[in-house]
Parts: structure tokens; sequence; C-alpha cells
């Protein structure tokens, strides 16, 4: 017999346990990993809407106009989740002067985590500001 991989009396069962005891934790470390990539990609399509449709504002688009653009760029899961807020609205809005559209989307997370640790869903909020080129 090998002595190299003998085992002492007693410890046969002991790399089960110590597996099975840091199994979870390696497993909420994966998962967390996983979501906060999601929270990213998601936080960067709505930053990226917020542009889109503050460049259209800047073009002096109707607030219809720029809300379909800012839909239209989203790929996140719960399109009909989203709130577009546009300032100021269509008809005050003069040449040269400052448009901010805001996006705000509630990222509703996958792994169950109790809510005094983080908040479900996490509002996510993509905000930009252009100056109107046209219009007005």
């Amino acid at each position: 017999m090998n002595r190299l991989f003998s085992l002492k009396k007693g410890q046969e069962g002991q790399a089960t346990v110590e597996f099975a005891l840091l199994l979870p934790i390696f497993l909420l470390l994966l998962l967390g990993i996983i979501e906060m990539g999601f929270i990213f990609k998601d936080y960067i399509v709505v930053s990226h809407g917020a542009r889109e449709g503050a460049r259209r504002a800047a073009l002096g688009k109707t607030d219809a106009e720029i809300c379909q653009v800012v839909l239209d760029s989203l790929t996140v899961s719960q399109p009909e989740l989203v709130q577009i807020v546009i300032d100021p609205t269509e008809g005050s809005r003069e040449k040269g002067e400052p448009t901010t559209v805001t996006v705000i989307y509630p990222h509703h997370l996958i792994i169950p985590v109790p809510s005094g640790v983080i908040p479900n869903p996490i509002t996510l909020q993509g905000k930009m500001t252009t100056r109107i080129e046209k219009g007005g």
C-alpha cells in the first residue's frame, strides 16, 4: 500500500465535511458575482437610453419621439417598468437652454437576498443633460 496517500484513522470523511461547509459560501459568492454582472449591464443600458433620449431632445424632437427612442434603445428584461422623465417639457424648451432626460429602471434581483441587506428592486438611473440645438 502506498503510504503517501494513506489516511489516518478517522479522517475518511473530513474532505466531504469541509466541502459541505464551504459549498454554500462558494455558491453565494458565485451567484453574487453573476447578479452584479446583470446589475451593471442594466445600468449601462439605462445610461445609454438616457444619452440617446438627450441627443434627440437636443435635435428638437417631441416628447413622444424621445420616449420612443429611449425605449427602442433599451434591452432590459421588463421594459414596461421603465420611467422616462424629460425636463423641461416639450412646450417650454428653447434653443440654447439645457434639457435633461432621466431614465429610471427598477432591477429585480434574481438571487434571494433579505431586503435588510440589499433592497429589492434596486433602482437604476441614467441621467443626461444637453443643450437644445434646434426648435424652440
